[in-house]
């Protein structure tokens, strides 16, 4: 891509394709940072000011950030505990890069800068990575 203007939008598949390069020539720790930069830097048109406001509202923040989605793609989460949660994401970005954004967003968003967030591959789930469909994240704050 060239060119490129910050108020047009672009194909989804040609970002994909533009991380799966680099996950291939670099690897996927880069993929988990760009993911952080990302969340760091994505508009979001809401009040959010927590890690579980962001988690319920992380479906809307993919929809609004993308166009023509179907509105079953996207972000779920269930709580597990009083700062722990199951986080599911099914969209078609590689899963490094989603785990990037799961971390970089719950940093924006938790409330107690002191704690740090840990954001977990759920290794007992398939990944894509690995054939499955969805990616599954434990996120503890």
């Amino acid at each position: 891509m060239s060119d490129i203007k910050p108020d047009q939008w672009y194909s989804q598949q040609t970002y994909c394709d533009f991380l799966e390069s680099i996950e291939t020539k670099i690897g996927k720790a880069t993929l988990v940072v760009v993911g952080k930069n990302v969340a760091a830097a994505a508009q979001v048109h809401f009040d959010l000011d927590s890690v579980e406001k962001w988690m319920a509202s992380a479906a809307q923040v993919y929809q609004g950030n993308h166009r023509n989605v179907p509105k079953n793609e996207g972000w779920a989460y269930k709580t597990t505990g009083p700062s722990a949660a199951i986080l599911t994401c099914n969209e078609p970005y590689p899963d490094s890069f989603i785990r990037g954004l799961a971390d970089g967003f719950g940093r924006r968003f938790q409330k107690d800068r002191n704690r740090l967030i840990s954001v977990k591959f759920d290794e007992t789930q398939p990944r894509r990575d690995n054939g499955g469909s969805m990616v599954t994240l434990i996120v503890e704050w």
